[in-house]
């Protein structure tokens, strides 16, 4: 692994020949905003769907409407934009999972009532 190979790389240079290496964070993520009660940068460390997404920002607040929640992907520098319909997972019912990409931008939409 990269650790053994570093401390076998720079053994004869160090006095302690531990080395060892963490990631302190993921650099790609999905930007969560809107009626979530947590915004912000979620780290992509594994294939998450957009619900995923959601629930990781603490999920929907009691204003959010399920059933627009935006997903903003940069495609060919160009922006695609797709608006999800989560009521149908959230209900149990069959739905085609959306996997979210490195820095797609996921806006939750306030409920029209």
């Amino acid at each position: 692994n990269f650790q053994s190979q570093l401390t076998s790389m720079y053994q004869p240079h160090l006095q302690d020949p531990t080395v060892v290496v963490s990631l302190v964070s993921a650099s790609a993520g999905v930007y969560v905003s809107g009626e979530v009660m947590r915004p912000g940068k979620i780290p992509l460390d594994r294939p998450m769907t957009a619900l995923e997404a959601v629930m990781e920002a603490g999920g929907f607040t009691k204003f959010a409407n399920p059933k627009q929640v935006i997903v903003v992907r940069n495609e060919g520098g160009k922006n695609q934009r797709y608006v999800l319909n989560m009521n149908d997972a959230l209900s149990g019912a069959e739905s085609r999972a959306f996997y979210v990409r490195p820095y797609d931008v996921l806006y939750v939409r306030q409920s029209a009532w």
